[in-house]
């Protein structure tokens, strides 16, 4: 059902933007922090959250791209099998959303 994977993408992505949210709020605090306690000096303990906010964010990409993948592949799994029962034939050895998500 459309309704169904739109309000499941939407809590999807709605997760991932409260959560890299905070992420980048806490980015920007210690950002701040970074630039009040150094003075063009590099300082290993910034350097290191820096490299983690990096990897945060590359994360962050990666986890969307996947998401949007999935999200992709049912929203065309939907569209098939609607296809199919229109047609009549909606038994041609196609998978249902629901043995999609059983499957991942």
């Amino acid at each position: 059902d459309q309704v169904t994977i739109l309000t499941v993408e939407s809590k999807v992505y709605m997760r991932i933007d409260i959560t890299f949210g905070i992420v980048i709020v806490l980015n920007g605090i210690f950002l701040g922090i970074q630039l009040s306690h150094t003075s063009g000096e590099t300082n290993d303990t910034f350097f290191a959250i820096d490299i983690l906010f990096l990897v945060l964010f590359i994360i962050e990409f990666a986890l969307r791209a996947i998401v949007y993948a999935n999200l992709l592949h049912i929203r065309n799994t939907e569209r098939a099998l609607h296809r199919g029962a229109v047609r009549g034939d909606a038994n041609q050895g196609l998978i249902t959303e629901g043995e999609l998500f059983r499957m991942k």
